[in-house]
């Protein structure tokens, strides 16, 4: 019976790692290029950052232009958001499409140059061939971040950032 009982359990874990869940709202409010704030309805907020994708973060060049082209497509707009994992503080990590323009926003940041297909860490999806594929556009064409000649990849800035914290925190 134990044995039984475990094969289930199982089984009803590994097919809820695979459902995917959409969740749909309107754009209330865009923090970064790759962070939004989304209404579910009845005053629920619900804070979304674009997966397999990374904008420039605040300090860096173009932090303004990324967080500038998301609000001009989103604000005020119905998304939905195919949701890939969801943070213990309740925040969800998904691809985000625009309803009514049939757009997907992690396709659209990348393709104008204001996001890095991240790379690092994230598993191959249905997604990856395509971001990759417009990345390599965006740079070929000299796009947004990609006018720079070299630009420093956020998680890289991120953690340059962390390193400096640490050595001004021991002096």
């Amino acid at each position: 019976m134990k044995i039984l009982l475990s094969l289930l359990l199982s089984v009803t874990l590994v097919a809820g790692a695979f459902a995917k869940e959409t969740v749909n709202g309107k754009v209330m409010e865009v923090r970064e290029g790759d962070h939004l704030v989304i209404s579910v309805g009845d005053g629920v907020m619900v804070n979304v950052r674009l997966d397999e994708i990374d904008c420039p973060e605040q300090g860096q060049p173009f932090f303004d232009d990324a967080k500038r082209f998301t609000e001009k497509l989103t604000l005020g707009k119905d998304v939905s958001v195919e949701v890939s994992e969801k943070k213990a503080n309740g925040t969800l990590i998904g691809i985000v499409s625009l309803v009514k323009k049939e757009q997907v926003l992690n396709y659209e940041l990348v393709e104008a140059g204001y996001a890095w297909h991240m790379q690092q860490g994230l598993t191959y999806t249905e997604h990856t061939d395509s971001l990759l594929d417009l990345m390599d556009k965006a740079q070929e064409k000299g796009k947004g971040l990609w006018k720079e000649g070299n630009p420093v990849a956020p998680w890289a800035y991120r953690q340059r950032q962390n390193m400096y914290e640490a050595k001004s925190s021991m002096d």
